[in-house]
């Protein structure tokens, strides 16, 4: 019989799976990300997530806007609390928010002056942050990168329905 020494030994000395392996890079590499995304943005005022909002109704909404459910099916990556997200957008005088006449109970959320700005004004650093970011990599790695990891996703969603800018 094995003891629970001998298990977390072999926990600890053992190489894991070329599966654990590489899933725990990509956890690490996104954690990497993510906290330098977070830095970008914090220069701005804003998080990643509210970003994404913004740049969403930016490439997306008509002079009316989009309903809030709209907004997060093109986010990407899943916001728990979407509502909270808009206000706080709308507190800050990027959003606003507005009934539909012909239906009550739909909200209409669309960027303000001020909302298209700030998109405008991070596009370019924002382009630049990518390319620092990605900078050890040449463009056929890039591409290799982009397939494998396209490869773990599973899109449910219809092409034509995708965000032009990003493809989802």
């Amino acid at each position: 019989m094995t003891t629970r020494l001998e298990k977390r030994t072999a926990l600890c000395d053992g190489p894991g799976t070329p599966q654990a392996e590489a899933y725990l890079a990509i956890v690490r590499a996104h954690d990497a990300l993510s906290t330098e995304t977070a830095k970008f943005f914090s220069a701005y005022d804003i998080t990643p997530q509210q970003y994404n909002a913004l740049r969403v109704l930016y490439v997306r909404s008509q002079d009316y806007g989009l309903r809030c459910s709209d907004i997060s099916e093109r986010m990407l990556n899943r916001e728990p609390d979407m509502t909270r997200l808009l206000d706080r957008l709308e507190r800050a005088g990027l959003t606003e928010r507005h009934r539909c006449t012909s239906d009550r109970r739909v909200v209409w959320i669309k960027l303000t002056d001020k909302g298209f700005d700030l998109v405008e004004t991070i596009h370019e650093p924002l382009q630049r942050f990518h390319e620092a970011t990605m900078a050890a990599l040449d463009l056929a790695e890039l591409e290799t990168v982009r397939a494998l990891l396209g490869r773990l996703v599973v899109h449910d969603a219809d092409p034509a329905e995708s965000d032009p800018c990003t493809g989802v």
